[in-house]
């Protein structure tokens, strides 16, 4: 999608997103909009996906500074999308894409394909795929592929002519997402090796995103329900080959 058609798109937002915003902010503010629309503009085209699943992509801000204003040079729109290690930063990104897959072009996706887990628990079934591509300026390139598992359940329903019907299922019914990347991942908490796994998850693991190292590639593992236990996190996880 070219960038003015986002334009089009900014014009019918609420006037009370920008109402309260500083003068000399707007700029920046606006900036950070066209970059949050173009993630969910994709989302409808079926290229970027969102979730409730917390994600290990960099902070939207991005930029060095208090407030979150996009750095010189860095593309706001190209920046939302990009992932990339601590180590780089956001005005070194050439270019960053999102593709959405199904089960079995992310499952046979050489290097990080392998690595999605075999095991599910009952009625958890794969649901799709986002592959992420960021390319620096000196031509290295980052990838992630995250995997979305859900159940299907808690699908909203609404009334048609006095009749109930279901709405297709979305994203936010996902029961858990596991990522894998070709590079260490910005995390502020530990990340673990595949060993000391089933001691952290049984003792001081609260629920949130946690990654380990498996031989070349970072895993994450990120659910949004609460329902499975320990054991089954740990099948899951013990199944990645």
């Amino acid at each position: 999608m070219k960038k003015e058609d986002f334009f089009d798109v900014l014009g019918d937002l609420d006037d009370n997103i920008v109402e309260g915003a500083k003068p000399t902010m707007k700029k920046s503010i606006n900036w950070k909009i066209w970059g949050t629309m173009a993630a969910c503009l994709c989302l409808i085209a079926g290229v970027v996906a969102t979730s409730k699943i917390s994600s290990p992509l960099p902070p939207m801000e991005g930029g060095s500074s208090p407030d979150g204003i996009w750095p010189e040079g860095a593309d706001p729109i190209i920046a939302s999308i990009a992932v990339y290690p601590a180590n780089e930063n956001v005005e070194n990104i050439e270019t960053a894409t999102c593709e959405k897959l199904g089960k079995e072009e992310a499952y046979a996706m050489e290097v990080l394909g392998e690595h999605l887990p075999t095991w599910l628990p009952d009625s958890v079934s794969f649901d799709y795929a986002n592959l992420y591509e960021t390319t620096m300026k000196d031509g290295t390139k980052y990838y992630m592929l995250r995997a979305f598992y859900t159940t299907g359940k808690g699908i909203p329903s609404y009334i048609v002519d006095g009749e109930t019907a279901q709405s297709f299922p979305d994203n936010f019914h996902d029961e858990f997402a596991v990522f894998v990347m070709n590079y260490k991942p910005v995390s502020q908490n530990s990340i673990h090796q595949i060993g000391d796994l089933p001691e952290f998850l049984g003792s001081t693991w609260g629920g949130d995103t946690f990654f380990f190292e498996f031989e070349n590639v970072y895993i994450g593992f990120s659910p949004s329900s609460p329902e499975f236990s320990v054991d089954e996190i740990l099948s899951v996880i013990t199944s990645i080959k």
